[in-house]
């Protein structure tokens, strides 16, 4: 898809370039790769032709996203939680998921790759997570 070349061109122009280089290269290499592979799996094929600039887009920005937030490779997700129980006749349990987000998954991708990729999917869906 891209090399560290058309990363290092497109965080040269970029708003937050300046927070790109401060990464050393094999950092940014490493991270590159990374978001290669998660932009590929959340797409669910590879990019064509058409998509190339966008899905390009979107695997810059998750590298800065994956450079930026090295916790989550690690971070794993949280539990829902009880937040309401009723005894009266049979019962109910009603649980929340740990965050506010309707999939917590999603924020393991930056924000504008999603916008990226959405774009890319407008006509066949929208993106979905797989477990």
């Amino acid at each position: 898809m891209i090399d560290t070349e058309y990363a290092d061109a497109y965080f040269g122009e970029h708003p937050s370039g300046e927070k790109y280089f401060a990464f050393a290269a094999g950092a940014r290499a490493a991270a590159l790769a990374v978001a290669r592979r998660d932009i590929h799996a959340l797409l669910g094929r590879e990019a064509e032709a058409d998509d190339d600039a966008f899905a390009a887009a979107a695997v810059c920005e998750q590298t800065l996203f994956c450079l930026l937030h090295p916790e989550l490779f690690t971070e794993t997700e949280t539990p829902p939680r009880l937040v309401s129980e009723a005894v009266n006749g049979i019962g109910r349990r009603s649980y929340r998921g740990g965050t506010v987000e309707s999939d917590p998954r999603r924020r393991r991708f930056a924000p504008r790759a999603l916008e990226y990729l959405e774009t890319i999917l407008c006509g066949s869906g929208t993106l979905r997570f797989r477990r």
